[in-house]
């Protein structure tokens, strides 16, 4: 039997449309930090010893915790923080510190095998194929008090 990705119908939930799409677009940094400032958040760049895995279901946190145990054992200690996500709904924004810098190909391949939503990752990927030098980017909302 042959799989036609065009007849699949399943529309992901909570997805910032303008920035993150599957309608082919690759945006530029400087076109998604407009979209973040209109959106009222702040826009964040991951630094070559930072991974940002974004989390947006329960099956994706297993995975984060069961691969980030493997990757300890791989790669040494890594520090996380997590913190809850723009969308809300129990989403959550981890970043993992590498104990020395990676580069951005690898970091998304370990953000992918971290759990990292799927679609973003390939985005991210086709957008460093289109020449921009660093794909890896969380919007925040904005602290109230700022």
């Amino acid at each position: 039997m042959d799989f036609n990705i065009e007849e699949c119908n399943f529309k992901p939930q909570n997805i910032l449309h303008e920035a993150w799409s599957d309608d082919g677009k690759v945006r530029t940094n400087e076109q998604m930090k407009a979209y973040a400032e209109a959106a009222g958040c702040t826009f964040e760049e991951a630094d070559d010893r930072t991974l940002f895995i974004d989390i947006d279901s329960d099956l994706q946190y297993t995975v984060f915790v069961k691969n980030s145990q493997l990757a300890k054992k791989l790669f040494g200690p890594m520090p996380v923080k997590i913190t809850e996500s723009k969308s809300s709904n129990g989403h959550k924004h981890i970043r993992v510190t590498l104990p020395e810098s990676w580069s951005l190909l690898q970091r998304l391949v370990l953000q992918a095998c971290l759990g990292s939503d799927l679609k973003r990752e390939m985005i991210g990927l086709k957008r460093q194929m289109a020449g921009e030098e660093n794909v890896i980017v969380f919007f925040e909302k904005k602290e109230q008090n700022a």
